[in-house]
C-alpha cells in the first residue's frame, strides 16, 4: 500500500492514501473519513494538508519559529484545509468529513496536531534501562469527544445538543453520565442530524454550525533521548487497544511494517468479538533510535495498513478505486454468470434459488412456470435498482453514489457480458429437458459460493 510521489521535501502517510518522500522533515498523518463521502473527504483533506504543510516546511518556517508561532502555523494550516475542503464542489461535506492527526518530526522535537478521535502515542525505553526493557507511554493525544467538559461546553454554547441515540429517541431519560451507556453524539436541537461522536473535524459543515471545530490541539514535545516508538492511528485501533497495550505489543518487533500489521490484526479481531461491525482501521508505526533517527533509512519503509472491512471489502483508496485487468475480468465474469442464471432459469440470488430448489410443500413448479415466476421477480428487482440509481445519479451532488460517468465503459461491458450469458443460458435451457439437471447446476453453484464464503471468513 505504498505509493511514491515526486514532492521534494515532504513525507506524508494518511489513512486512505500513502506517499513516502524525502528525508528532510518527515511528516506522518492519519485521516479517518466518515459519512457517505468520508472517503473523498479524507483523500482531499490529506492532499490539501500535504500542499499547505509542505510550503511551510520547504520555507523552513517551522524550524525558525518558537512554540507559539508553530501552533499558529498549524492552526492556520487546518483552517485553510477546512476552507478548501468545503469549497470543493466535487466533495459533499454537509454531513461528511474526516478526523485528522498529523505528526511532524522537526529535528529534535515532535509536533502533533489532532482534531477528532484519531490519536498519536509516544513510547520510550527509560534511560538507564536494559536493552530488553519495554516501551513506556510518555505522551498520548486527547480524543475530542463530548466526554470532555470543555468540548461539551463549546457545543452547548453554540446551541447544539449532546445525547445518545437512545436519549434522542426518548428511550432513555436525558443525563450526562455516559460512561456506561451508548456513545454521546452531537445533534442539532430538534433534528436527527448530524449525530457525530466527536467535537473536532474537517468538513462536517452542519456540525460546525453547532460548535464542532476544525481547530486542532497542538502538542510540541522533545523527542526522547532513548529508543522510542510512535503510533498514529484511527479510533478503529484505540477503541479496543489502549496506548499501553500498543506499546507492550511493539516490544516484540523491530520492523514497523510487521508491528503495524499485528496491531491491525488484533484490532480487527477485537472488533469482531464485540459485535457485527468493524470500523475502518488505520495505523502507522515509527521506531526511532536514541539519536532521533529512524531505524529504517527510507521513510517508505514505515507501513500504513488501512483496511475497510464493511461489506467484506478491502481496498487501497490510493488507487482511486480504478479496476485493474484482473478485477475487470472477474467483474465481467460475474455479469456473465448472472446473465447465464437468468437465461437458464430466470433466478439470480441465493434466496430465490433456495426457494425454487426447495419450495413449500403446497407449492410446485414446472420448469416453465418456475422460469416465468423467476423472470418476474428478477425483472422487478433489477428495474427498481436501476430506477433508484438513476434518481440518485441525477438528484444528488455526491460522487460515487450510483452511476459514475467515468465508469461508463465498464457498465456497457458488464451489460454486454450479461446479455451474452443470458443468451447462452437460454440456449442451455432449451436443450435441458430434465429439471433435475437444472437443480443440480444451481446446487453446485450454491455449494461453490458457500465454500468461498467459509474460506473468506477465515482469511
Amino acid at each position: 500500500m505504498l505509493e511514491n510521489k515526486d514532492t521534494p521535501n515532504f513525507a506524508i502517510i494518511e489513512g486512505n492514501d500513502v506517499a513516502s518522500l524525502s528525508n528532510i522533515t518527515p511528516c506522518f498523518s492519519v485521516f479517518d473519513g466518515h459519512g457517505k463521502s468520508g472517503l473523498q473527504c479524507s483523500y482531499h483533506a490529506s492532499q490539501e494538508m500535504e500542499s499547505v504543510l509542505s510550503t511551510y516546511l520547504k520555507n523552513q518556517e517551522m524550524k525558525k519559529s518558537n512554540d507559539e508561532e508553530i501552533r499558529n502555523l498549524i492552526r492556520c494550516s487546518f483552517e485553510k484545509v477546512q476552507k478548501n475542503l468545503i469549497s470543493c464542489s466535487s466533495v459533499e461535506t454537509k454531513l461528511s468529513g474526516t478526523t485528522a492527526t498529523v505528526l511532524i518530526l522537526n529535528e529534535s522535537r515532535g509536533i502533533i496536531a489532532n482534531a477528532g478521535d484519531s490519536f498519536c502515542a509516544v513510547g520510550a525505553v527509560p534511560r538507564g534501562s536494559t536493552s530488553n526493557s519495554g516501551y513506556e507511554v510518555v505522551l498520548r493525544t486527547i480524543d475530542h469527544t463530548p466526554f470532555l467538559e470543555d468540548e461539551a461546553q463549546r457545543i452547548w454554547k453554540s446551541n447544539g445538543e449532546i445525547c445518545t441515540i437512545e436519549q434522542k429517541e426518548g428511550l432513555e431519560s436525558l443525563h450526562t453520565d455516559w460512561r456506561n451507556g451508548d456513545t454521546p453524539r452531537v445533534w442539532n436541537v430538534g433534528m436527527n442530524l448530524p449525530g457525530v461522536a466527536f467535537t473536532r473535524s474537517l468538513g462536517d459543515e452542519i456540525a460546525h454550525k453547532i460548535g464542532v471545530t476544525s481547530c486542532p490541539e497542538t502538542t510540541i514535545f522533545e523527542l526522547p533521548n532513548s529508543k522510542c516508538a510512535i503510533v498514529i492511528g484511527s479510533d478503529g485501533i484505540s477503541r479496543y487497544i489502549s496506548e499501553k497495550d500498543c506499546m507492550r505489543m511493539l516490544n516484540d518487533f523491530d520492523d514497523p511494517e510487521k508491528a503495524s500489521k499485528e496491531l491491525v490484526s488484533i484490532a480487527t479481531q477485537r472488533w469482531a468479538e464485540n459485535g457485527d461491525y468493524i470500523d475502518d482501521i488505520t495505523v502507522i508505526v515509527i521506531f526511532l533510535e536514541s539519536d532521533g533517527k529512524m531505524i529504517q533509512e527510507n521513510v517508505s519503509e514505515v507501513e500504513d495498513v488501512s483496511s475497510d472491512i464493511e461489506m467484506g471489502v478491502k481496498f487501497d483508496a490510493s488507487k482511486k478505486l480504478k479496476l485493474d485487468m484482473y478485477a475487470i475480468f472477474w467483474t465481467l465474469s460475474a455479469g456473465f454468470a448472472s446473465g447465464f442464471l437468468g437465461g437458464l432459469c430466470a433466478i439470480r440470488g441465493p434466496p430465490i434459488i433456495l426457494y425454487f430448489l426447495n419450495p413449500p410443500g403446497n407449492v410446485s413448479f414446472t420448469k416453465e412456470s418456475q422460469r416465468a415466476t423467476g423472470t418476474c421477480i428478477t425483472f422487478a428487482n433489477v428495474l427498481m435498482r436501476v430506477v433508484f440509481y438513476c434518481i440518485e445519479t441525477f438528484t444528488s451532488n455526491e460522487q460515487n453514489l450510483a452511476f459514475d460517468a467515468n465508469e461508463s465503459g465498464l457498465y456497457i461491458a458488464v451489460v454486454a457480458s450479461s446479455i451474452l450469458g443470458t443468451l447462452i443460458g437460454s440456449l442451455v435451457f432449451s436443450f435441458v429437458k430434465n429439471q433435475e439437471i437444472t437443480r443440480g447446476i444451481l446446487s453446485f453453484l450454491l455449494l461453490i459460493s458457500g465454500i468461498n464464503l467459509i474460506i473468506s471468513a477465515f482469511r
